[in-house]
């Protein structure tokens, strides 16, 4: 990428404490840094996870006067962490969560990274949440952001546009590649026929909309014989609750599955190697993302390096990446049929689909490559750190 590395141990190495729920993009860029020479420390909020020299309890809400004592407790918490560990700059990853606790806590200069449904779903929708944003624009020195609506959102609140910088975790470009499909791999993770495979692995958490993926596909699988490979492991975290919350979330599923005589058709697997991503993606007619709330998501990016055909919910970040119908099909929030008939349309004329997914996955490399934009994350964090 270009840039200057910095000595490991050297008087210049910056010092940065990364506050952020367990990820695989959170781990990238961790690494990036690390791998520039910076010294970095990773510190867990919600999912106690091993790799963390600390954790910070996830904020639970409720009454309002809850809500503030949990985050007096923890930004007591943070404080008494962080003039432990004596960090440079701080990088809270999540708006609300870090982003308030790092408000309270204050004492270091920081950095707000907003993820999605953290700023869309939950960041003004109480009078209290709305001053807590406020609170972070006044003590953050920036605010990042990997989708136009998580902008307009925070404006909203009252934060100042020129606080924010558009940063998005993005895909590995020399990973994820277009590949030959492999229906071997596919076998080794269950799939017992050779019809087309629809891919879900965003999570099982009702953000996700895994009942209406279910609905959908069973409504496609009527017209078309295909496949649903799904993924029912938690996306982000190996921890004890992750396992229990996605173990829950399944059981409640598969009594749906069940219901719509499709269990010959529909594949739970867990996580595979990331290495591997690319030979899944690649083998797979569709990949599914209909959220019904969303940032810029990773996967989506994912599949779109590898030039898979996608099928997305209507939201405007969604737009970003697919511009029209000619870069893929966007479907309304939460309606099975219109997602089945996305379905078949894929199916039944896979070139098209292919001729879209390749003109996405030109968008999504120009815009969304993890390189460039990990190297926006750097000269901001230096900006910071340049600060008096």
């Amino acid at each position: 990428m270009g840039e200057e590395r910095i000595p490991e141990g050297s008087a210049a190495t910056p010092y940065v404490v990364v506050i952020a729920p367990p990820a695989t993009y959170v781990a990238q860029w961790c690494d990036y840094f690390r791998s520039i020479g910076w010294r970095v420390d990773w510190v867990s909020y919600a999912f106690e996870e091993e790799g963390a020299v600390a954790h910070i309890r996830e904020l639970g809400g409720g009454r309002p006067w809850n809500e503030v004592w949990e985050l007096l407790r923890e930004g007591r918490r943070a404080r008494r962490l962080l003039d432990r560990l004596d960090p440079d700059l701080v990088q809270a990853h999540w708006f609300t969560g870090p982003g308030w606790i790092m408000a309270v806590a204050r004492g270091r200069p920081f950095m707000v990274t907003a993820w999605g449904s953290d700023v869309l779903r939950f960041a003004g929708t109480t009078p209290l949440r709305r001053l807590l944003g406020r609170l972070v624009g006044r003590s953050a020195g920036a605010i990042t952001y990997d989708a136009e609506p998580l902008a307009d959102a925070l404006v909203r609140i009252g934060l100042p546009r020129e606080l924010m910088h558009r940063i998005v975790f993005g895909a590995e470009a020399d990973l994820f590649t277009p590949r030959e499909p492999d229906r071997t791999f596919l076998r080794g993770l269950g799939v017992t026929n050779d019809d087309p495979v629809v891919l879900f692995l965003r999570g099982l958490d009702a953000v996700y909309e895994p009942e209406t993926v279910i609905r959908g596909f069973a409504h496609a699988c009527k017209q078309r014989p295909c496949n649903l490979l799904i993924r029912v492991d938690h996306p982000h975290s190996a921890g004890p609750f992750a396992r229990e919350s996605a173990k829950g979330n399944w059981a409640r599923l598969l009594p749906v599955v069940q219901d719509l005589g499709i269990e010959d058709r529909v594949f739970p697997y867990t996580s595979i190697d990331r290495e591997d991503l690319p030979r899944l993606l690649s083998s797979c007619a569709a990949f599914l993302s209909v959220s019904n709330s969303d940032g810029t998501s990773v996967a989506l990016l994912e599949a779109l390096f590898c030039e898979v055909p996608v099928i997305v919910s209507a939201l405007p970040a969604n737009r970003e990446w697919i511009l029209d119908e000619s870069y893929g099909h966007t479907v309304p929030v939460g309606e099975p049929e219109p997602l089945g008939e996305a379905i078949v349309a894929v199916l039944d004329d896979p070139e098209a689909a292919r001729a879209a997914a390749a003109r996405a996955g030109s968008h999504a490399r120009e815009h969304g490559d993890a390189a460039r934009e990990f190297a926006k994350a750097r000269d901001l964090s230096l900006q910071l750190l340049r600060r008096p």
